[in-house]
């Protein structure tokens, strides 16, 4: 069973992009992990480090799925996902339109999406915007671990 672990700080410039890509290509190439890494970041930076421009998708766009779970008619996780080049490694790629489609009186609805997926992955790496947003809650309320990256400045 694979552990969530969203990468969050609500300053922007803290590395948390870099943290997420970083470390999800660390334990996929060097520790043969099976890691699963969900841009929500609205700048799509994660995305564009694994190699995809933003707006990239695969069957899918990731809110599509996040609103079929809403409606009680889920489409498959996997749909939205894209290969990447490091095996082991599989990407949800970043949308701009993303926060649309996290509804600010359903917080478990990121818990439950990712849910039919978890026995998948070793590690699900959350990639998190700087702020205070419904994102941020879905991803906290969904998390098993929380990564907070902190500047080293006095």
């Amino acid at each position: 069973m694979g552990s969530i672990i969203p990468i969050a700080n609500q300053k922007g410039g803290v590395a948390k992009t870099t943290t997420a890509v970083n470390l999800a290509v660390a334990l996929a190439y060097y520790h043969k992990k099976r890691v699963l890494l969900i841009d929500l970041d609205l700048s799509c930076n994660a995305t564009a480090g694994l190699g995809y421009k933003a707006g990239s998708i695969g069957e899918v766009p990731f809110g599509y799925v996040l609103t079929s779970f809403a409606k009680k008619q889920p489409l498959l996780m996997s749909q939205a996902a894209l290969p990447t080049k490091i095996d082991g490694l599989t990407l949800i790629p970043g949308d701009r339109e993303i926060a649309s489609h996290f509804p600010t009186d359903y917080h478990f609805l990121l818990q439950d999406v990712l849910q039919t997926v978890i026995g998948d992955y070793d590690f699900i790496l959350i990639d998190t915007p700087p702020s205070r947003s419904p994102i941020i809650a879905h991803a906290y309320f969904a998390a098993d671990w929380i990564w907070v990256p902190l500047p080293t400045e006095p």
